[in-house]
């Protein structure tokens, strides 16, 4: 069973992960959405995607392996709060809002769910079963812990890369070493536990 995770922005993290596997064998990298418009910018990324599910091929036969399943990371709902209230995006309240930080921006909040859109678009073109996983619950899978009083974004980032080198897993960057998490943490998805018992019975 091939686990796909995804870390959704402009430069969005992904990872190959067999949970049979040794961790160190899981691979991952970067796909760059380029363009003018979060438009152009979600078709790009789209097509990115496309051109690494046909990268990823049995040595062998070269036929085309497909990921099992996909866990890409929840993209915000809401930008900003008002009169402390939980914010809200689209109608849902934002859990998600890392301690010691800030909600993104409109503009950041916007891009992310559009390539989140994109992502999801092509995973079920593909027929590939996906959730999302927010971030305080695929940390917590990885790392023990979802929330940790005073860390901020780059406090995070360092704890994917320190937890990476560990498992000595190749990531070259944030995103990457994010992504590799995400993917470990696809393995106690709901969704993919029906999956694997379905294949096993």
């Amino acid at each position: 069973m091939l686990i796909a995770g995804f870390d959704p922005s402009q430069k969005t993290g992904w990872a190959f992960y067999d949970p049979d596997a040794d961790l160190s064998a899981m691979r991952c990298g970067t796909l760059k959405a380029t363009g003018t418009d979060f438009e152009d910018k979600a078709a790009s990324l789209a097509m990115g995607l496309v051109a690494l599910l046909k990268q990823n091929r049995d040595p062998r036969t070269q036929k085309i392996i497909l990921p099992d399943f996909a866990v890409i990371e929840r993209a915000p709902r809401q930008q900003y709060s008002q009169g402390g209230k939980k914010p809200k995006f689209m109608g849902e309240a934002v859990e998600d809002a890392e301690e010691g930080g800030s909600v993104p921006g409109l503009s950041g909040t916007l891009s992310t769910n559009q390539m989140t859109g994109a992502l999801c678009a092509i995973l079920g073109a593909y027929h590939i079963p996906f959730e999302t996983i927010m971030p305080v619950t695929w940390r917590k899978a990885a790392y023990g812990f979802g929330t940790h009083r005073g860390w901020k974004r780059p406090d995070w980032k360092r704890q994917a890369r320190e937890q990476c080198a560990r498992a000595k897993i190749i990531a070259t960057n944030d995103d990457s070493a994010e992504a590799c998490w995400i993917a470990f943490a696809g393995k106690g998805c709901q969704s993919f536990r029906m999956l694997d018992r379905a294949r096993a019975a």
